[in-house]
Protein backbone atom coordinates (compact mmCIF):
# COMPACT_ATOMS: atom_id res chain seq x y z
CA UNK A 1 0.00 0.00 0.00
CA UNK A 2 1.31 3.58 -0.84
CA UNK A 3 1.86 6.04 2.12
CA UNK A 4 -0.90 8.14 0.58
CA UNK A 5 -3.71 5.61 1.23
CA UNK A 6 -2.49 4.51 4.40
CA UNK A 7 -2.43 8.20 5.42
CA UNK A 8 -5.82 8.43 3.87
CA UNK A 9 -7.51 5.19 5.81
CA UNK A 10 -5.56 6.54 8.93
CA UNK A 11 -8.31 9.64 8.98
CA UNK A 12 -11.25 8.40 9.10
CA UNK A 13 -9.79 7.08 12.84
CA UNK A 14 -7.85 4.37 14.27
CA UNK A 15 -5.60 1.62 11.99
CA UNK A 16 -6.24 -0.52 15.02
CA UNK A 17 -9.93 -0.41 14.87
CA UNK A 18 -9.91 -0.80 10.83
CA UNK A 19 -10.82 -4.42 10.85
CA UNK A 20 -13.64 -4.03 13.20
CA UNK A 21 -15.39 -1.24 11.36
CA UNK A 22 -15.05 -3.63 7.94
CA UNK A 23 -16.52 -6.38 10.31
CA UNK A 24 -19.45 -4.16 11.17
CA UNK A 25 -19.73 -2.55 7.07
CA UNK A 26 -19.70 -6.19 6.07
CA UNK A 27 -22.57 -7.09 8.94
CA UNK A 28 -24.83 -4.47 7.68
CA UNK A 29 -24.55 -4.92 3.80
CA UNK A 30 -25.41 -8.82 4.61
CA UNK A 31 -28.27 -7.77 6.58
CA UNK A 32 -29.89 -5.14 4.05
CA UNK A 33 -29.55 -8.31 1.56
CA UNK A 34 -30.98 -11.01 3.78
CA UNK A 35 -33.97 -8.52 4.29
CA UNK A 36 -34.14 -8.21 0.27
CA UNK A 37 -34.08 -11.64 -0.28
CA UNK A 38 -36.78 -13.27 2.69
CA UNK A 39 -39.17 -10.15 1.66
CA UNK A 40 -38.55 -11.47 -2.33
CA UNK A 41 -39.73 -14.97 -0.65
CA UNK A 42 -42.91 -13.78 0.76
CA UNK A 43 -43.67 -12.22 -2.97
CA UNK A 44 -42.34 -8.50 -2.22
CA UNK A 45 -41.01 -7.44 -5.38
CA UNK A 46 -38.18 -5.67 -5.23
CA UNK A 47 -35.63 -4.18 -8.46
CA UNK A 48 -32.10 -3.61 -8.33
CA UNK A 49 -30.24 -2.31 -5.14
CA UNK A 50 -33.43 -2.00 -3.16
CA UNK A 51 -32.59 -0.95 0.71
CA UNK A 52 -34.94 -2.20 3.29
CA UNK A 53 -34.43 -0.69 6.94
CA UNK A 54 -34.33 -2.93 9.85
CA UNK A 55 -38.07 -3.44 11.23
CA UNK A 56 -39.80 -2.99 8.35
CA UNK A 57 -43.05 -4.55 7.81
CA UNK A 58 -45.99 -5.04 4.89
CA UNK A 59 -49.58 -6.77 5.67
CA UNK A 60 -49.68 -8.00 2.01
CA UNK A 61 -46.28 -8.29 0.10
CA UNK A 62 -47.49 -9.58 -3.12
CA UNK A 63 -49.22 -6.66 -3.82
CA UNK A 64 -46.03 -4.20 -3.48
CA UNK A 65 -43.22 -3.67 -5.98
CA UNK A 66 -40.52 -1.66 -5.65
CA UNK A 67 -38.27 -0.09 -8.45
CA UNK A 68 -34.79 0.08 -8.74
CA UNK A 69 -32.96 1.79 -5.83
CA UNK A 70 -36.01 2.32 -3.49
CA UNK A 71 -35.10 2.69 0.18
CA UNK A 72 -37.64 2.15 2.95
CA UNK A 73 -35.81 3.32 6.04
CA UNK A 74 -36.32 1.38 9.51
CA UNK A 75 -39.53 0.88 10.76
CA UNK A 76 -41.44 1.61 7.49
CA UNK A 77 -45.00 -0.15 7.82
CA UNK A 78 -46.59 -0.93 4.40
CA UNK A 79 -50.68 -1.52 5.71
CA UNK A 80 -53.82 -2.38 3.90
CA UNK A 81 -57.40 -3.02 5.58
CA UNK A 82 -59.10 -4.45 1.75
CA UNK A 83 -56.25 -6.88 0.50
CA UNK A 84 -57.36 -5.45 -2.84
CA UNK A 85 -54.96 -2.12 -3.15
CA UNK A 86 -51.65 -1.70 -4.73
CA UNK A 87 -48.66 0.05 -4.00
CA UNK A 88 -46.71 0.52 -6.70
CA UNK A 89 -43.26 2.23 -5.83
CA UNK A 90 -40.62 3.82 -9.00
CA UNK A 91 -37.32 4.33 -9.02
CA UNK A 92 -35.24 6.29 -6.67
CA UNK A 93 -37.65 6.53 -4.26
CA UNK A 94 -37.15 7.11 -0.32
CA UNK A 95 -39.05 6.54 2.49
CA UNK A 96 -38.41 7.76 5.63
CA UNK A 97 -38.10 5.93 9.02
CA UNK A 98 -41.64 4.98 10.64
CA UNK A 99 -43.49 5.92 7.80
CA UNK A 100 -47.01 4.52 7.69
CA UNK A 101 -48.09 3.70 3.64
CA UNK A 102 -51.51 2.27 4.05
CA UNK A 103 -52.38 0.84 0.24
CA UNK A 104 -55.72 -0.30 1.10
CA UNK A 105 -56.94 2.25 -2.04
CA UNK A 106 -53.85 1.76 -4.97
CA UNK A 107 -51.29 3.97 -3.88
CA UNK A 108 -48.78 4.93 -6.77
CA UNK A 109 -45.17 6.79 -6.06
CA UNK A 110 -43.52 7.47 -9.15
CA UNK A 111 -39.69 8.03 -9.94
CA UNK A 112 -37.62 10.35 -6.87
CA UNK A 113 -40.62 11.25 -4.44
CA UNK A 114 -39.64 11.30 -1.14
CA UNK A 115 -41.45 10.78 1.73
CA UNK A 116 -40.32 12.04 5.06
CA UNK A 117 -39.91 10.04 8.52
CA UNK A 118 -42.62 9.66 10.31
CA UNK A 119 -44.99 10.88 7.27
CA UNK A 120 -48.75 8.85 7.04
CA UNK A 121 -50.79 8.50 4.09
CA UNK A 122 -54.23 6.60 4.30
CA UNK A 123 -55.69 5.42 1.20
CA UNK A 124 -59.04 5.05 2.90
CA UNK A 125 -61.70 5.39 5.02
CA UNK A 126 -64.24 4.35 7.86
CA UNK A 127 -66.66 7.08 7.64
CA UNK A 128 -68.65 7.76 11.01
CA UNK A 129 -68.40 4.49 11.93
CA UNK A 130 -64.73 2.92 12.86
CA UNK A 131 -66.34 -0.63 12.65
CA UNK A 132 -67.47 -0.76 8.99
CA UNK A 133 -65.94 -1.66 5.93
CA UNK A 134 -63.00 0.84 4.51
CA UNK A 135 -64.23 2.74 1.85
CA UNK A 136 -60.69 2.72 -0.35
CA UNK A 137 -59.60 5.56 -2.52
CA UNK A 138 -56.91 5.55 -5.37
CA UNK A 139 -53.61 8.09 -4.54
CA UNK A 140 -50.92 9.34 -6.78
CA UNK A 141 -47.42 10.87 -5.12
CA UNK A 142 -46.41 12.52 -8.81
CA UNK A 143 -43.16 12.45 -9.89
CA UNK A 144 -40.13 14.22 -7.48
CA UNK A 145 -42.37 15.72 -4.40
CA UNK A 146 -41.73 15.59 -1.13
CA UNK A 147 -44.08 15.22 1.87
CA UNK A 148 -42.19 16.52 4.91
CA UNK A 149 -41.75 14.40 7.78
CA UNK A 150 -44.93 14.03 10.10
CA UNK A 151 -47.15 15.33 7.65
CA UNK A 152 -50.79 13.07 7.42
CA UNK A 153 -52.70 12.60 3.63
CA UNK A 154 -55.87 11.83 4.14
CA UNK A 155 -58.52 9.85 2.09
CA UNK A 156 -59.75 12.64 0.13
CA UNK A 157 -56.79 13.18 -1.70
CA UNK A 158 -56.34 11.69 -4.97
CA UNK A 159 -52.98 12.97 -5.89
CA UNK A 160 -49.79 15.10 -4.87
CA UNK A 161 -48.51 17.11 -7.95
CA UNK A 162 -45.07 16.76 -9.57
CA UNK A 163 -42.60 18.64 -7.67
CA UNK A 164 -44.60 19.18 -5.18
CA UNK A 165 -43.57 20.21 -1.74
CA UNK A 166 -46.05 19.27 1.68
CA UNK A 167 -45.08 20.63 4.79
CA UNK A 168 -43.70 18.89 8.20
CA UNK A 169 -46.81 18.32 9.75
CA UNK A 170 -49.60 19.86 7.43
CA UNK A 171 -52.59 17.77 7.20
CA UNK A 172 -53.64 17.49 3.52
CA UNK A 173 -57.06 17.31 2.94
CA UNK A 174 -57.24 17.98 -0.78
CA UNK A 175 -55.29 17.85 -3.81
CA UNK A 176 -51.49 19.18 -4.09
CA UNK A 177 -51.20 20.92 -8.01
CA UNK A 178 -47.70 20.37 -9.62
CA UNK A 179 -45.22 22.48 -8.20
CA UNK A 180 -47.52 23.98 -5.31
CA UNK A 181 -46.15 23.74 -1.75
CA UNK A 182 -49.03 22.74 1.03
CA UNK A 183 -48.37 24.31 4.40
CA UNK A 184 -50.06 24.79 8.09
CA UNK A 185 -52.04 22.34 10.19
CA UNK A 186 -55.75 22.45 8.32
CA UNK A 187 -53.30 23.68 5.13
CA UNK A 188 -53.07 26.40 2.91
CA UNK A 189 -51.94 26.23 -0.57
CA UNK A 190 -49.17 28.40 -1.77
CA UNK A 191 -47.87 28.86 -5.37
CA UNK A 192 -44.32 27.66 -5.94
CA UNK A 193 -42.12 30.22 -7.74
CA UNK A 194 -40.62 28.88 -10.37
CA UNK A 195 -36.75 27.54 -10.39
CA UNK A 196 -34.51 28.41 -12.29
Amino acid sequence: MSGKLLRRIASRGSLWTLPLDLGAAAGRFVRRKTSVVLWGLRGLRTGDRCHLGPGVRCADPKSVSLGDRVTLGAGVRLATETYRGRLSVGDRVEIGRYTILDFSGDLTIEDDALVSEGAIVYTHDHGYDPRSQPAASSLVLKRNCWIGSRAIILPSVNSIGENAIVGSGAVVTKDVPDGHVYVAGPGRLLKRKDLE
